[in-house]
């Protein structure tokens, strides 16, 4: 209207003058007009009569109820399950713990029944369902089933958590350490790792921080399992983009195995005592507890993880073993995914609060159903008690066999007395890398004596022989070639037949490790009998003390010692240019380990030959390098 009058008039002041003056008249009329027009209209409530009871879901449970001690078994109890993930007696108990807890709150939607708002809860971790079909089979409305389930995974993981996801304390403590013990792996709690949550709707000013090597928003969690694959700690949720010494250093559980201080974790961790063995048999005691994990974490005497860079045969093989434990954790990952399909895939909610809560109430239900199916303790070699012929594998694999070609460990030492030594090391106080070989001997011990537990893929042949797999030494060879090859030498002495050189296939720096000295380990005794008797003017052996040797003949022979084919550069020139050759790596002995390795002196680049200087440590024949030849 005042558009319409001030486009009428020409003169600039009498429109002003008139408006002015039409604004004066008309602001009362203005100021009572009804303001309930410009309100928002109000949703219509429609009061609704849904009768509960008779609800698919609920039909369901009446025919589960009259079947009484056979609902678990029976196909509806099958069925059930598949539904929910949970067998019906556990459905049960859950309902009394959230009537107890009261999960859920009582002021609303009081009139749904409590099961009915907890199948509702458990079908959406179940399947990932949606609310709509959620409110087709139990005739609870769709906000009402997302409000239900966001109570029941708030509720329900900050009440049970600690109750059912812990660390081990007293007679469940002392079962999982026999277990790791037999294992080969003395003081280990559990196997640690992260896993990754994906998050549909992650806020995009925070997309950055979430988005990490899987190309989409998600949100990490650290997790502790044991043997058993039960679930002894989840972390809070952190961004994507975090790694795993991120994690582990930021969560404080994990920090306290770090830095040592297990007594912030458990009171009974902190006086935690084991014993490892040496290569001798003799023993020592230590005090603390470690995890086992992946190369993804810091290297400290509370992680332990595979072997980086090793060429040793034994350092292989337990590392290979420990890999092959520490799958625990990640098929618990899969497992969890698997039976509850909301973990599973990009989950459609805001909170990041709300997903760490669904993922712990998972965790719950996952430690629950392990104890009610009874796999939260066997016997992973599932021998049978009454099956005479295992019994005899049983007492076998204790018996000491000192014939043992496949790792070296003095005959002599075998029968020898262990000297006991009852002081207390504390475990913590150690290097990483003295941590690590200190296990890897006692594991090397514990095989050579045939008290390894065996895993359940072993045949009973192969627990009889004690033997590793096949494909765990083809690996392990693997390991040691992979990076070298035999061929022509590339050096010529004058009056002398070089034959074959070691090269290297890759590229390695000074002061790395190339590759190690294996054979058995024989006395200076053993030394002179064999040169008597068996293999006279015939070894390739390398001085580890005054009275022990590397005897690496055999292996060499059997292209499993590559170290023996490397030449010395003594009065030797290249064929190429016939320039006097020069060594490029040397002999390094560790008296206490037992070993003897080549270690770069400068560049070795790929395709050099390794050339070290013989000395008065390592000695061969001519007839044992004719006989390799040939």
């Amino acid at each position: 209207m005042l558009s319409h009058r001030f486009n009428n008039h020409s003169n600039s002041e009498d429109e002003v003058e008139y408006v002015l003056k039409d604004i004066e008249e008309n602001f009362i009329d203005w100021l009572s007009l009804d303001m309930n027009q410009f309100t928002k209209r109000k949703r219509i409530r429609r009061n609704r009569v849904v009768d509960f009871t008779e609800t698919p879901w609920a039909l369901d449970v009446k025919v589960l109820e009259s079947q009484k001690e056979d609902a678990d078994t029976s196909y509806e109890g099958r069925q059930f399950r598949r539904k929910f993930r949970v067998p019906f007696s556990i459905f049960k108990r859950l309902c009394k713990i959230c009537v107890e807890k009261e999960v859920f709150d009582k002021e609303e939607n009081s009139r749904i029944p409590v099961y009915l708002k907890l199948m509702a809860s458990l079908r959406i971790l179940a399947r990932d369902t949606i609310a709509h079909d959620v409110h087709e089979m139990s005739g609870i409305g769709e906000s009402t089933v997302n409000a239900l389930f966001k109570q029941f995974v708030r509720n329900f993981s900050r009440q049970c958590f600690t109750e059912y996801v812990h660390f081990p304390s007293g007679e469940e403590l002392r079962q999982d350490a026999a277990v790791y013990n037999r294992l080969g792996l003395p003081g280990c709690i559990g196997s640690i790792d992260g896993t990754k949550i994906y998050w549909d709707k992650c806020p995009e000013k925070s997309r950055n921080y979430n988005v990490g090597k899987e190309k989409t928003p998600c949100l990490g969690f650290q997790c502790v399992v044991n043997h058993a694959r039960k679930i002894l700690h989840i972390s809070k949720y952190f961004t994507g983009a975090s790694t795993d010494i991120t994690m582990s250093y930021w969560d404080p559980i994990t920090r306290a195995l770090l830095e040592g201080k297990v007594g912030k974790i458990s009171p009974e961790l902190k006086h935690m005592t084991f014993k490892t063995f040496d290569l001798d048999g003799k023993f020592t005691i230590w005090k603390g507890c470690y995890v086992i994990c992946d190369q993804g974490y810091l290297q400290r005497p509370g992680y332990m993880d595979p072997a980086a860079i090793s060429f040793s045969k034994t350092c292989l093989m337990w590392s290979e073993w420990l890999e092959s434990v520490r799958k625990d954790v990640e098929c618990t990952f899969g497992i969890l995914k698997a039976r509850f399909r909301f973990l599973k895939g990009a989950i459609r909610y805001h909170s990041p609060d709300l997903i760490e809560e669904s993922l712990k109430t998972c965790a719950i239900l996952h430690n629950i159903l392990l104890e009610h199916d009874h796999l939260d303790h066997f016997n992973w070699e599932n021998i049978n008690e009454n099956d005479e012929e295992m019994q005899e594998i049983a007492e076998e694999t204790r018996e000491i066999d000192t014939n043992e070609e496949d790792l070296f460990l003095p005959s002599s030492t075998a029968n020898e007395p262990m000297q006991d030594s009852e002081v207390i090391r504390a475990w913590h106080s150690n290097t990483y890398s003295e941590c690590k070989a200190v296990l890897n001997n006692h594991f090397t011990h514990m095989y050579l004596t045939r008290q390894l537990m065996w895993p359940r893929a072993f045949s009973a042949e192969d627990k009889k022989r004690n033997c590793i797999k096949f494909k765990i030494l083809s690996r392990v060879a693997g390991a040691t070639a992979r990076d070298f090859y035999v061929a022509p030498t590339s050096i010529y002495k004058a009056g002398c037949n070089i034959g074959y050189g070691l090269f290297a296939d890759t590229v390695f720096y000074a002061g790395e490790t190339l590759l190690y000295f294996e054979g058995r380990l024989r006395t200076w005794q053993e030394m002179y009998d064999l040169e008597r008797t068996k293999a006279p003017n015939k070894y390739y052996t390398v001085q580890i003390t005054a009275n022990l040797f590397l005897d690496c003949y055999v292996t060499c022979k059997e292209d499993v010692c590559l170290a023996s084919y490397a030449n010395s550069p003594q009065k030797a020139l290249y064929i190429s240019n016939n320039k006097p050759a020069k060594a490029n790596s040397k002999l390094v002995i560790n008296q206490h380990e037992k070993t003897a390795k080549l270690v770069a002196t400068k560049l070795v680049k790929r395709g050099d030959e390794v050339l070290w200087r013989y000395g008065q440590r390592f000695s061969f024949t001519q007839e044992a390098e004719e006989s390799l030849l040939t």
